[in-house]
């Protein structure tokens, strides 16, 4: 085989590989229940933070709270990590983990915050 036909050839491994990966590592939102029936398999779940149950973060590098899901299903939450700065203000919580039926308990490794604009209410100001 011709050198250029080997450097072609794995170009486009390498191609497919980037590929593959982009397509195996798309994220789909899921909701509590189908979280909860893909037990032992990692999972992303979008909702809100429930304010009005107490978020517990006693144990170092460990936040334990409650989040309903875009389907008003509620879940405790345990996050393996500390709590970020303005996290009851945040609007939508995204998390990354893995359902544990047994405990009726989502456990979380990652999680991002939507918190609200700093621009909004001077829009609405602005508006007026």
């Amino acid at each position: 085989m011709k050198k250029s036909h080997i450097i072609l050839l794995i170009l486009l491994v390498v191609a497919l590989g980037v590929v593959l990966s982009l397509v195996l590592n798309t994220a789909n939102y899921e909701t509590f229940k189908t979280a909860f029936e893909k037990t032992g398999e990692k999972v992303t779940v979008i909702g809100r933070l429930n304010l009005n149950k107490k978020v517990d973060e006693s144990i170092p590098n460990q936040l334990t709270f409650y989040m309903t899901d875009k389907d008003g299903v509620e879940k405790k939450v345990i996050l393996s990590e500390s709590k970020p700065q303005d996290f009851e203000k945040s609007e939508e919580l995204v998390i990354t983990g893995i359902a544990d039926k047994d405990s009726d308990t989502f456990m979380a490794t990652h999680m991002l915050m939507k918190c609200p604009s700093k621009y909004k209410d001077n829009q609405e100001v602005g508006s007026k």
